[in-house]
């Protein structure tokens, strides 16, 4: 079995945690201090700015939601496992024609990778489901979510998953 570069694998789930993050939203958090003043004043979501504009004027920003993986014009690898799995789930996906290999991403509640592998199989376990729940290694825990990405013999990218939610 071929490896990917670890870096590689962290470059890909950084690049979904970028476009998972995908800006802050505002909201409305109260009038500038003059009680005659036009202004409110409204706060991004990560606390780290703010921006006045006049009360008349309404501002709306979508909530971001979870980053879209699919390639243009590709097939969508199917996810099987859903939650309830456990800590060292053993995650499994439709194969596709074609796929050599796949490149599994289970990333933390932050949306930042947290563990990847490389398998030729269309199923994964996280760790070694003979260990303990409480034992080093690789698990599953609340708000994690997972993804696929599918290879040719080419090397080339040629089908991704959803990201999808998972709790043990």
């Amino acid at each position: 079995m071929r490896r990917l570069p670890i870096g590689v694998i962290l470059s890909i789930g950084l690049v979904i945690a970028a476009c998972s993050s995908g800006g802050a939203s505002s909201a409305p958090v109260g009038s500038a201090d003059d009680p005659n003043s036009s202004t409110t004043t409204t706060a991004a979501s990560s606390g780290t700015s703010q921006t006045t504009v006049p009360s008349s004027t309404t501002t709306t920003v979508a909530e971001p939601g979870p980053p879209s993986l699919a390639l243009p014009g590709a097939p969508p690898l199917v996810l099987l496992t859903g939650s309830g799995g456990g800590v060292r789930p053993l995650l499994e996906w439709e194969p596709l024609s074609g796929a050599v290999r796949y490149v599994v991403t289970v990333y933390a509640e932050t949306g930042g990778p947290y563990w990847a592998a490389e398998t030729v199989d269309p199923s994964l376990q996280v760790g070694d489901p003979a260990l303990p729940d409480d034992a080093m290694g690789p698990k599953i825990a609340d708000g994690y979510a997972w993804s696929v990405f599918a290879f040719d013999d080419s090397d080339r990218l040629i089908a991704s998953s959803e990201l999808r939610t998972i709790s043990p």
